[in-house]
């Protein structure tokens, strides 16, 4: 019988079980430099066979999180500060910055469709926009779910890289578009079926939600994205203090018509 939580999920087992013994090394259960159990002391512990074990141990080799060394054992050489890379942006370098090397993979692409979410203080729709779900790709591993809402005009200037390549700094590379507002907010989820498989998590693991919007100097919502990160690589680091404070995600914009590439 395999450990509870296991098979109620249709992530395969292997994936489950490295999560799970992801998070012993994350929380300090296990920490840098033990050596994990035996093989067959990790079968007994969670019901599953030696097969299940070897890949769930690869994927936690593939992230640099352990080592095999013949003879030896397996050994914890990556850490609960070394686990969560994926630090949330809170100003637009920071955001440059994290999605620098992202490998997005494009789920779902259309046009014509119905504008997004826009509040009355975010700004004004667009005359069109083009609609595409991803996923973003860091170091092979997925971590976050985006649907983003392109301003049509915007689109139709790069078509193939919009597709291919990350979408805000394609933005910042366009000296005529004037920023005047990016704003985005965060909130904690859990993950639905479709997010569980797509991140390859359980279903119901903790997830962060961002709403982002770009606005440009006349008030047009440019960019809409509603993204879900994977709760279990990501941290947020705040200044509380005097004048090196970050604001939070959800204070976070710009005003002033700044201009996008004023901003790489």
């Amino acid at each position: 019988m395999s450990a509870p939580g296991l098979s109620r999920s249709p992530i395969p087992l292997y994936l489950q079980l490295a999560i799970l013994m992801r998070r012993r090394i994350s929380v300090g259960e296990w920490p840098k430099g033990t050596r994990l159990p035996a093989i067959e002391e990790l079968m007994k512990e969670f019901g599953v066979a030696r097969v299940t074990i070897s890949q769930a141990l690869a994927e936690l080799e593939r992230e640099n999180l352990i080592i095999r060394k013949q003879g030896r054992g397996t050994f914890v050489t990556g850490s609960a500060e070394e686990r969560h890379w994926l630090a949330l942006a809170t100003s637009w370098d920071a955001l440059m910055r994290m999605i620098e090397g992202t490998r997005p993979r494009l789920l779902h692409l259309a046009d014509g469709v119905r504008p997004p979410r826009i509040s009355e203080k975010e700004g004004h729709p667009a005359p069109a926009y083009r609609h595409m779900k991803r996923l973003h790709v860091k170091n092979d591993v997925p971590y976050c779910l985006i649907e983003i809402y392109l301003d049509q005009r915007i689109f139709d200037r790069a078509p193939e890289r919009c597709r291919t390549e990350t979408v805000l700094p394609l933005i910042s590379e366009m000296p005529d578009v004037q920023i005047a507002r990016a704003q985005q907010t965060l909130t904690i989820g859990s993950a639905d079926p479709e997010i569980a498989e797509q991140l390859q998590i359980p279903i119901n693991a903790p997830t962060a939600e961002v709403h982002r919007f770009i606005a440009d100097a006349s008030g047009c919502v440019i960019y809409v994205a509603d993204i879900v990160y994977r709760g279990d690589f990501i941290r947020l680091d705040i200044d509380l203090l005097g004048g090196g404070a970050q604001p939070t995600l959800a204070e976070n914009q710009y005003q002033g018509g700044t201009r996008a590439n004023d901003h790489t």
